[in-house]
């Protein structure tokens, strides 16, 4: 993580996570409500969503907030996340 910006490498993550999902800014924006500059000022580091936020975004982008708040660093889909914990628990 940089440590000297740490909202720039969550809005990194963000921004990867979008497009390799093939959305625009605007896409992700329309799907959570939100003006499209927002998104920008997050993937720029300028600001961090709020909790309730990067929950979402993660939900829509299909990875896990860990993975956005660079506390793993794997951006694995959530249903294989879920199908990996099944097996490990089985």
């Amino acid at each position: 993580m940089d440590k000297e910006r740490p909202a720039l490498e969550v809005g990194k993550r963000i921004q990867a996570a979008r497009e390799r999902q093939h959305l625009s800014q605007s896409d992700l924006a329309r799907a959570l409500g939100k003006p499209r500059q927002h998104i920008h000022i997050i993937e720029q580091g300028t600001q961090y969503p709020s909790v309730p936020l990067l929950r979402t975004i993660a939900q829509v982008l299909e990875v896990s907030a860990d993975y956005l708040l660079a506390l793993e660093d794997e951006a694995v889909p959530r249903a294989a996340r879920s199908r990996r914990r099944a097996r490990v628990s089985a």
